[in-house]
């Protein structure tokens, strides 16, 4: 009878196979077990993660830490009022037979969308993995807990009066999701030298912070960087605990070596990223936007608006 593999070789194994693209009999090879055995230890290592991990090292600011975590957040960035930034992430996968034409997206491959929620310090706030590649971001938003948590009390204070108009909490994303109160993204034709190119501009700079925790993401676990040869299921749980260890090493400053960031742009350029828009925005949405755009415009020290209070934020109700 062999002896049992100890915690410290699955958990080394479970490591390996998310940090790498070996294959299976590489891996086999290298801890000295058999190449079943590695996806034993790899389902097991990924669940437990998950198990363990997730509602302790994942999840959304607390209502009584929301304006200490906003203040943070505007430290770090200059932008007022954030939360977090949102986008959505397409990672390749081996479809199901019998629904395969869902995952296939528009750029020409079977992939299974991550959107997630990334803190000033590059920290996922929430994630939602598994939605099939075929779908709309702004979809995939609209249908998740993050959307409902938005429209909820937890994201109702604390609010800015800004340039008349009282701006709450806000999520700050891309052109694929609706502009709303609690949603702000950049004016789609925004003429140079205006408040709303200053707006966009800064909105970009703070839209840098989800684009690197991706790429951190990727560049630490590879192995949801290939196509996984998987079942569905189980794609998505290592993309899962992928992001729950990835807010693990940035909690501990963990570095990424240039030879992953390499590896890692290199797989990632063989599958291109899908880009939609939406036209979709209320009217509570352009006020908070035109706000911040006014504010913006005044902290470049524009003229226009020198008749406002100078202070970064009027109020806080």
């Amino acid at each position: 009878m062999k002896d049992p593999i100890s915690v410290e070789k699955c958990v080394a194994v479970g490591l390996y196979r998310l940090c790498s693209t070996a294959d299976d009999r590489t891996i086999a090879h290298l801890f000295g077990i058999g190449r079943s055995t590695v996806n034993v230890l790899f389902r097991e290592f990924w669940a437990a993660v998950i198990t363990i991990l997730e509602d302790d090292w994942v999840g959304m600011v607390p209502l009584d830490g929301m304006a200490v975590h906003m203040r943070e957040f505007h430290a770090v960035t200059g932008f007022p009022q954030a939360v977090g930034a949102l986008d959505g992430c397409h990672f390749p996968v081996s479809p199901p037979k019998e629904s395969a034409t869902d995952y296939y997206n528009y750029k020409g491959w079977y992939s299974i969308i991550l959107l997630a929620l990334v803190d000033h310090r590059y920290r996922f706030r929430y994630v939602n993995v598994g939605s099939p590649g075929g779908c709309h971001d702004a979809g995939v938003y609209g249908a998740s807990n993050l959307c409902r948590t938005a429209e909820s009390e937890n994201f109702s204070s604390p609010v800015a009066l800004m340039s008349g108009t009282e701006v709450p909490p806000i999520i700050w994303c891309d052109q694929a999701f609706p502009l709303g109160a609690h949603l702000q993204k950049p004016y789609a034709h925004a003429a140079s030298d205006s408040k709303e190119a200053t707006y966009n501009y800064n909105l970009s700079k703070t839209r840098r912070i989800v684009e690197n925790a991706f790429g951190r993401l990727k560049a630490w676990f590879r192995f949801i960087m290939k196509r996984m040869e998987c079942r569905l299921a189980h794609s998505k749980q290592a993309i899962k605990a992928a992001c729950i260890l990835h807010k693990v090493c940035e909690s501990l400053k963990d570095s990424v070596e240039q030879r992953w960031e390499s590896e890692a742009r290199a797989l990632d350029a063989l599958y291109a990223q899908p880009t939609r828009t939406t036209q979709a925005a209320s009217q509570r949405g352009h006020q908070v936007r035109d706000a911040l755009a006014n504010y913006f415009w005044r902290q470049a020290g524009h003229t226009a608006y020198a008749h406002a209070p100078s202070k970064e934020i009027e109020k806080h109700i």
